[in-house]
Order: structure tokens, then sequence, then C-alpha cells
């Protein structure tokens, strides 16, 4: 119990060890999905440590934790081998979590929960104080709900948006379809929700109509 205990106090520490080891003991990291490939093929391809950095060269995941669970330590002798033979790279000598990147992550977060929220304050049965309903393509409608909806992103290499609204689909000869069907090939907003859409993520072109 005394060990366990010990252990349950110096865990964070020896975390922290882990994730930035000294210098002088030569370790660098290699990706578990690299070495699996090492140990059972006879050409695993480059080094892929490359995948896992964020533009900054650090890692953009939202903690510690996820950003070192990818990762195994190596000797840096024995990785210079490696890239010797198998090219690739580069040398990560510490697990170090983007501050850039973080921030990033935080407002990707509050940007999709506040279009969430305006988007839920705005929609409503009637055009408001619009000049009638604007239609915007089901499929793009549908993409932009699984992104509002989607779980919290821990790696900025997750995070997604539904694109620009996709409603040349709609038109025929710059003109609305014939036999266009609600909900199955377009939805039917107000002009405010038109607007939220429009201005967060372009695209287009605007189609308006009195009746749905």
């Amino acid at each position: 119990q005394a060990v366990a205990e010990e252990m349950r106090h110096q865990g964070p520490a020896l975390r922290g060890l882990y994730r930035q080891p000294p210098e002088e003991l030569g370790i660098v990291f290699v990706t578990k999905h690299w070495y699996v490939r090492l140990t059972t093929m006879s050409q695993p391809g480059p080094l892929d440590n490359f995948e896992y950095l964020c533009p900054h060269r650090l890692l953009g995941a939202d903690s510690a934790e996820l950003a070192a669970e990818p990762f195994i330590p190596i000797s840096r002798e024995l990785f210079c081998s490696l890239r010797r033979k198998y090219g690739g790279g580069p040398a990560i000598g510490a697990l170090e979590v983007c501050p850039c990147c973080q921030r990033h992550l935080r407002a990707y977060s509050e940007r999709k929960q506040a279009e969430f929220d305006l988007v839920s304050r705005y929609d409503t049965k009637d055009t408001g104080d619009g000049r009638g309903w604007y239609l915007v393509d089901a499929a793009w409608v549908g993409r932009w709900k699984r992104y509002v909806r989607a779980e919290q992103v821990a790696d900025v290499r997750d995070m997604c948006a539904p694109g620009p609204i996709t409603n040349a689909r709609l038109l025929e000869g710059g003109a609305p379809r014939a036999g266009l069907r609600l909900r199955l090939d377009y939805i039917g907003v107000n002009a405010r929700v038109w607007w939220l859409f429009a201005h967060v993520h372009g695209g287009g072109p605007a189609l308006c109509r009195e009746e749905l």
C-alpha cells in the first residue's frame, strides 16, 4: 500500500518526465503506428512523425495526455539508424503541446456553440422580418448539423467545417430545378438564419421564395 501511495503522489511527475525526458537520456519518440509497421512489415515506409505535428512543429492536442498517447520512446541512436534506413522524421525529443493550437481548439468549440445557439434562437416557423423563405441545400444542412453537434474535438487535425453553402446543386440553367422536394432537396430558413449561414460559411447563391 505504501508503494501504491508513493506511485500516486509521484504519478504526475513521472508522466511529465516521460513526456519531456532530460536531453542527457538520449530519448526521442516515434509513433506507435509506425513502430507496428516496423515490427510487422519488411518495408514500413518513412518515419511518420510529421503527420502528428501541427503547423508550429508541436503537438496540436488539447491535453498533454492525449498528445503523448500515439508515441513510444526509443533511443536517439536507434532513431538515427532508422531514419538513415527508412527516411522521414523528424526527431521529437519532447512531447510538447502547442499553446497556439490549444487556443484554436477553444475558439473552434466556442464558435460552434455560439453558431448553434444563434441559429436555434432565430430559426422560426415563419419568415420573421424577411421577405420570404430562403432555400438551403438539404445535404449542406446535414453537414452543418453534424458539424455543430459533433463531440468536442481534441486535436487540431480533427477540426472540420461544413464548407460553403452548396445551393448551386438546386439550380438548373440559373433557376431552381423543377420538382425540388422540401426536406429531401432543400430546407427553408428565414432571412436571419440565411444571413448567419452565408456570413459564417460563404457560398450560395441566395434562393428566396414566398412559399416553401
